[in-house]
């Protein structure tokens, strides 16, 4: 079969052996001189480059032909070279064909992603552009999406179409059914259960001006709700449109404390700004994608910095990679500067899952929870049911993500079914639902409107301080991970694929210190190449003995967005931060920092680099926790470490921000540790500023 790309574009994929993945070890400059430029990734260790004939040639006589000994090594590294065939991955089970007669006989979207030299415009060695031929060959185009690392296409497929005519064009990185979206409704046919009737709900206004949570859902209906409702955004009508979902999803942001009468519930409230972009039933990618698009762009100016999306595709991302949808998430946040707070997904397979898990189970996360930039939330039950209390909900789906990143990143209460899979006993979270009455139903759907009035609250918060820098996604999603951290136990690595970092406290506790806790946040504008050290480091006086040892517990959180590059796939994040709080200590040549707080996946210190990745070397955000009951030696001098680490040399081409929230916490709740840490503060004579206005508050320490 005569490929219509050309064989100057080949998609020459390179697996790599274990001990070759460190950035170190890799290839790199054997392939440059080659004249192969790694042009994206597939899985961890799997390199593609854009080849022709002639440089293939020059690859095999330098495999054949190594001259030196870095050039042995090189060669060594190599596992095995193959041609890319674009549906590698697109099936569990079945032929290329199979996918494109499923997209015909079921009216689906194929979707079609693209290596970095091509895109639907590119033309074929007969000058013909791919849109032209494909719809020749029976896939006529619906729309195009995609950075210009990664573009994406969508095509409606006719019967007569082949797949022989897409493995014609050398280039296509992957051809599968495009998802469907849909508000998470239908874990079992009695997804709601009315508790009130007759319009009983009453919910007054709000009470302050403060900035709206997006609200990117189904509707949300007339009624009590409408003082909250600053703006609607309208798809769909009629038999359409069904507001159940997004009433239900709104009353939470509202007023979850006040419906639930439940002292676990944040105190939180927020108006909102109502996005019906999912209709009743569910929606393809790439039509989603558009309303989203349009609606946040509509509002970014002054509109919503915080957008709940209480939808996800309807099974878990298998494989496990960065998709379309999540890409495209991740550059409206980055654009406009906004978080979204993204459900991770409900497990429908009967009868759910057990706490603690048993079995295999195909819960993991659904897509785009697995976007790098938002704040993914699973669900916990509140009121027992299936599983104990305070237990991950027997639908609540779990991580890691893509590149060993935890999703979810945050949980919070959305209750469970009874004792039977499906059954709404009393154990499920309430809200209002159209009419004014209350219901109850459960699902990550309604944990996640939670979180995201927290967020928003935090965002108002910062905002509002007499002086501190704008908030922006990465600051907030590191403090609500940082307070679910401090708020939580130590977990086995097994239950934190399903708690993250656990239930992040109300935005009113998450910028305050208890008198027997002090943090401090700090934003650092790194550059590469140039470690960053705050020595020393302030620590409060009463923590440390007369012998110099620190008996406290240390928490620490390190949040930035890193650079990202799509067409990298598992490798898309193309920066990583790392930190080290520890003693300084003397060396022949001067100091070394000894950090003593570890990372909580437990990285291995002589892990292969496949491990490290699977631990979360490169997640954009990361917690580290040690408690030390009978102290640790370090005298006066503590320290905290910044260094940055890029895929390849020369991609982080401006700084990277970054920032670090670190708490001390006493070991007795009679010690002054908030207070000895503004001492620390002030003797140090770092410049320092309060990130909140008002009541007791933390202190940032800038730079």
């Amino acid at each position: 079969m005569d490929p219509l790309t050309g064989v100057n574009r080949i998609p020459l994929v390179i697996n790599l052996r274990d001990e070759a993945l460190a950035k170190s070890n890799r290839p790199t400059e054997f392939l440059t001189r080659s004249g192969l430029s790694v042009e994206a990734t597939l899985r961890t260790g799997e390199i593609v480059t854009n080849a022709s004939q002639s440089t293939l040639a020059n690859l095999a006589d330098r495999i054949n032909t190594p001259s030196t000994a870095k050039e042995i090594y090189a060669v060594s590294t190599f596992d095995s070279f193959s041609l890319w065939e674009p549906f590698a991955h697109a099936t569990a089970s079945g032929s290329g064909q199979e996918v494109v007669q499923s997209a015909a006989e079921d009216e689906k979207p194929l979707k079609l992603d693209f290596f970095p030299w091509l895109d639907v415009e590119s033309p074929l060695v007969t000058g013909q552009p791919i849109r032209d031929y494909l719809e020749e060959e029976g896939f006529e185009l619906l729309d195009a999406v995609g950075s210009s690392r990664r573009k994406s296409a969508y095509f409606r497929v006719s019967p007569s179409a082949s797949a022989s005519s897409l493995l014609k064009i050398l280039g296509i990185r992957s051809a599968v059914l495009a998802p469907d979206y849909s508000a998470f409704r239908d874990i079992q046919q009695q997804s709601f259960r009315k508790v009130s009737s007759s319009g009983s709900v009453t919910i007054g206004g709000p009470t302050t001006a403060s900035r709206p949570v997006g609200v990117l859902d189904t509707g949300v209906a007339v009624g009590a709700l409408d003082p909250w409702v600053t703006d609607r955004e309208t798809y769909d009508l009629g038999s359409d449109r069904d507001e159940l979902h997004g009433t239900f999803v709104a009353g939470l942001i509202v007023a979850s404390r006040e419906i639930n009468q439940n002292a676990g519930f944040p105190a939180d409230t927020a108006p909102i700004v109502d996005g019906q972009v999912l209709p009743n039933g569910s929606i393809t990618e790439h039509i989603l994608l558009d309303r989203i698009t349009e609606v946040v762009e509509k509002h970014a100016k002054n509109g919503p910095r915080v957008w709940n999306c209480s939808f996800a595709a309807t099974t878990e991302l298998n494989p496990i990679g960065y998709g379309a949808f999540a890409q495209a998430m991740d550059e409206l946040s980055a654009k406009h500067n906004v978080l979204f707070v993204q459900a991770a997904g409900n497990y429908t397979v009967p009868p759910g899952r057990a706490w603690p898990p048993v079995g295999a189970l195909t819960d993991g996360i659904a897509s785009p929870a697995e976007a790098v930039h938002s704040l993914a939330v699973g669900s916990l039950a509140h009121l027992g049911g299936a599983v104990p209390v305070g237990s991950p909900a027997s639908y609540s789906r779990r991580g890691p993500s893509f590149g060993g990143q935890q999703k979810p990143d945050v949980v919070h209460w959305s209750g469970d079914f009874g004792g039977t899979f499906g059954a709404l006993t009393g154990h499920g979270i309430q809200s209002v639902i159209p009419g004014d009455d209350l219901a109850e139903s459960v699902g990550t759907s309604f944990a996640t409107p939670i979180v995201s009035a927290i967020a928003a609250n935090t965002w108002d918060e910062i905002e509002a301080s007499s002086g501190a820098n704008a908030a922006c996604p990465e600051l907030v999603k590191g403090l609500l991970v940082h307070s679910a951290a401090v708020a939580s136990p130590i977990r086995d690595q097994s239950h934190r694929a399903y708690f993250g970092a656990g239930v992040p406290t109300e935005s009113g506790v998450i910028l305050e210190d208890t008198p027997d806790s002090f943090t401090t946040v700090h934003e650092v504008n790194m550059v590469r190449g140039i470690d960053w050290f705050k020595d020393p480091f302030p620590v409060p006086a009463c923590l440390l003995t007369t012998d110099g040892k620190l008996k406290a517990e240390i928490v620490m959180t390190v949040a930035y967005a890193p650079v990202v590059d799509a067409a990298f796939g598992d490798e898309c994040v193309r920066s990583s931060v790392d930190a080290s709080f520890g003693r300084m200590t003397s060396t022949p040549t001067g100091f070394q920092l000894k950090g003593l707080v570890p990372f909580e996946k437990g990285a291995q210190a002589h892990a292969w680099e496949r491990d490290r990745v699977q631990m979360g070397k490169w997640s954009p955000i990361k917690t580290y926790r040690k408690k030390y009951p009978q102290g640790t030696a370090g005298g006066d001098r503590w320290a905290l470490k910044l260094s940055l680490l890029e895929r390849v040399e020369g991609e982080v081409t401006t700084s990277q921000r970054v920032f670090v929230i670190l708490t001390f916490k006493g070991l007795s709740p009679t010690l002054p540790v908030y207070q000895d840490g503004l001492a620390a503060i002030s003797a140090s004579n770092y410049p320092s500023l309060s990130l909140r206005g008002q009541g007791q508050i933390r202190v940032q320490a800038n730079g």
